[in-house]
């Protein structure tokens, strides 16, 4: 059973692509927090722009803005207990204790609004109940001295009242990487998280549910691994030059420097680290300093209103601090750290009315109102980077985001079998970017201000959003669906450093037109499940970065949040689940996704300088990705159980399209496969679980993101290395 179109269905039932993950399987130990989920989803992938958990973004079907600015709205919005995270800074969230993660692909306009083009993401934490007193409490043990403790608990406290307490805390003493610069450790894990459920149910018709929360994260961000692309003049290497990479004879940005300077390049030599990534020459100053507190509150009533029907009031409100530090040049010099601070505030209430009568007519309508504020205090540092100038850069700027929106859903049987559901939704959105400056003391002192009072309001002008959908049931085990919807991501500022007030203007909104039809099937004996669909999206004015010359620092070019163009994107998705016999079941997915920019806005700079166009393949968005996944389950003496799973998750490369052979060289992001696996000893009784579990096991070198910090320096995030972890959990 799912809620994903605010309404209890079974998911076979919902005609909208939709993955949806388990409990059973959040709590194996592999899965730690929402990113964690995208590697086995079709068509899915995850970027983050600083490794780890530092800004992850969610890209869907090729959906997704690679943006390193965390005022930015995703493409894809997540959704926590209700409650919309307004930011991708937001978006790691824990799932301990977590009933179920939903995933919605596809716009998503009429039912969430904005920011919704990619699709949903839900993640419903287990609340309160008062059926009774239950609980667990789990410690793990990991790869680099990692420990953890998780707990939950529900008390019925009187006959209407309850309350269920969660919460983790994870902390490593050692670490998968070292730094060549000062020889130490990095990696650690340092995080908590606290929830409290609270209901209320004065009589079978009300309830309330009310949850308060915190948390804060100071783990350490991988470091990058630095790229060799230059020769001892300052120019391309020959390697790069051919669209090779070979850090054995090309010199990072930092060894080019001081090959020029007349220093000995040799520690900053790119090939003293090795090519997992366990070593580094970067600087260790990237780690997380997050803090967030937060409640929400949902009242529900069962009402006469219109032949009987479900009201529900939704309120939130929450603090993030988002605090991060960076080292873009992955060297030990300080070419181009970046230190952030921001302050974000979000408060929201939403109205909805939905019929519960069982009939050929259902509906739903809402309204919500939200704010948003979001106060970034940036820095810059590059004291090292003689030929740019600058000693270090200050950004300030304040960001105020309101919204308000009214929705309705109707569903329709036509017949017995054909049934037919609309959904439209009207939005305003304003965005006002306030006070923005950004000053720079350059060579030779004084300070400079570069530019400062920048103020600016965006506003929707695609206010309208909503779906068509048909499905025809013709028994109890098979749904065809066919939808037409459409949706919006907000437009907005440029969250990164401005060197001119001619370049500061909003962006607009992006909008999608997308066609869906699919299939999803149960056999009749219930052993095997499959859904498949098929899309087709048209996509207008896509957001994106491109390179552009800064006229106030000769030679400095730099990313610029701008439309792209008009783009296409169309794919086949498919899964599979099977149960071979009583003991073994064998779970498959698979998606096939051609995503590119076909209409081009305008122009752009490679990495040789050269005006290009911005046609072509949009980047995260592999041609082809699947899972596959065996489980074996036995029954053991003393009525004990051993369930034991071995996954391979697959996407082929991640590139974007290379205008030259410096770009393939830097920014060649090739495919790769992940082997993990799990085993967990169960009691007869269900009082205790045992999981052992093991990521990467074929312990494979693979890099998710590779980056250029527009001042010189290239580098590489590496994917974490194999590791173990064993897993003890009470229940009761």
């Amino acid at each position: 059973m799912v809620t994903a179109l605010h309404r209890q269905q079974q998911s076979q039932r919902v005609p909208v692509s939709l993955d949806v993950i388990e409990g059973d399987t959040l709590a194996s130990g592999l899965l730690s927090t929402l990113p964690d989920l995208a590697g086995s989803l079709p068509n899915v992938e995850m970027f983050t722009d600083y490794g780890g958990q530092g800004l992850p973004v969610w890209v869907i079907r090729g959906v997704g803005l690679q943006d390193f600015n965390a005022n930015n709205t995703p493409t894809a919005a997540v959704y926590v207990d209700e409650a919309y995270q307004s930011t991708s800074a937001q978006g790691a969230s824990g799932l301990f204790d977590t009933e179920r993660v939903e995933v919605l692909k596809g716009p998503q306009g009429g039912l969430y609004g904005r920011n919704t083009t990619g699709g949903v993401v839900r993640q419903l934490t287990r609340r309160a109940s008062l059926d009774g007193n239950d609980g667990y409490i789990s410690v793990h043990a990991g790869s680099w001295q990692e420990g953890g403790l998780e707990f939950s608990s529900n008390h019925v406290l009187i006959e209407e009242t309850a309350v269920r307490f969660a919460g983790r805390s994870v902390h490593s003493s050692d670490a998968w990487q070292r730094s060549l610069a000062d020889g130490r450790r990095h990696g650690r894990k340092e995080l908590w998280d606290l929830r409290s459920w609270w209901r209320w149910q004065p009589s079978e018709l009300t309830r309330l549910d009310l949850k308060l929360y915190g948390g804060a994260n100071d783990s350490e961000l991988p470091l990058a691994r630095s790229i060799g692309v230059y020769d001892a003049n300052g120019g391309f290497c020959a390697a790069a030059l051919q669209g090779q990479r070979d850090d054995n004879s090309c010199l990072s940005y930092a060894g080019m420097l001081a090959a020029q300077a007349g220093a000995e390049p040799e520690q900053f030599d790119p090939s003293r680290q090795r090519s997992d990534g366990t070593t580094s020459l970067s600087n260790t100053i990237n780690r997380l300093q997050n803090r967030q507190a937060g409640a929400t509150a949902i009242a529900s009533h069962d009402s006469d209103f219109a032949g009987g029907s479900l009201i529900e009031v939704i309120l939130h409100y929450e603090d993030f601090d988002y605090g991060f530090a960076f080292d873009y040049d992955g060297s030990p010099l300080e070419l181009g750290h970046q230190l952030t601070a921001s302050r974000i505030t979000e408060q929201s209430q939403e109205l909805r009315v939905a019929s519960s009568a069982t009939g050929r007519l259902t509906w739903q309508m809402g309204a919500i109102n939200s704010r948003e504020k979001f106060v970034e205090d940036r820095q810059y540092r590059l004291k090292d980077n003689g030929p740019v100038g600058l000693v270090h850069g200050q950004l300030d700027y304040t960001q105020e985001t309101h919204s308000r929106s009214a929705w309705g859903h109707v569903g329709l049987e036509l017949t017995d079998q054909l049934a037919a559901n609309a959904s439209l939704r009207y939005t305003s959105a304003s965005k006002r970017y306030i006070d923005g400056s950004v000053t720079a003391p350059a060579f030779p002192a004084p300070y400079d201000v570069v530019v400062s009072d920048l103020n600016g309001t965006w506003t929707l002008d695609d206010r309208w959003s909503g779906s068509l959908g048909l499905t025809w049931t013709p028994d109890d085990n098979l749904m065809l669906y066919a939808t037409m919807s459409q949706a919006h991501k907000s437009g907005g500022f440029f969250g990164g450093f401005l060197f001119s007030p001619l370049e500061f203007a909003p962006y607009e909104e992006e909008t999608v037109l997308a066609y869906e039809a699919g299939v999803k099937a149960d056999s009749r004996d219930g052993r095997m499940r499959v859904n498949a669909s098929l899309f087709h999206y048209d996509y207008d004015d896509v957001q994106g970065f491109i390179n552009v010359p800064i006229d106030t620092v000769p030679g400095l070019v730099l990313e610029r949040l701008g439309t792209l163009g008009d783009a296409s994107h169309r794919g086949v998705e498919g899964s599979l689940i099977w149960l071979l016999a009583p003991q073994w079941q064998v779970s498959m997915a698979a998606g096939y996704l051609d995503a590119r920019i076909d209409r081009p806005a305008g122009t752009t700079l490679n990495a040789m300088g050269e005006a290009v166009s911005t046609r072509g393949r949009r980047a995260y968005a592999p041609r082809w990705n699947g899972s596959l996944a065996l489980t074996h389950t036995r029954s053991l003496a003393a009525g004990a159980t051993l369930r034991a799973t071995i996954a391979a998750d697959y996407r082929s490369d991640l590139s974007a399209r290379f205008t030259s052979p410096v770009d393939r060289a830097v920014g060649d992001l090739p495919g790769y496969a992940l082997v993990n696996g799990t085993a967990t000893l169960s009691s007869a009784n269900g009082a205790w679980m045992l999981t052992i579990w093991g990521h990467n096991l074929a312990d494979r070198e693979y890099s998710p993101r590779k980056a250029y910090d527009s001042l010189g320096s290239y580098i590489e995030i590496m994917g974490q290395p194999r590791s173990f972890g064993l897993q003890l959990r009470f229940l009761w």
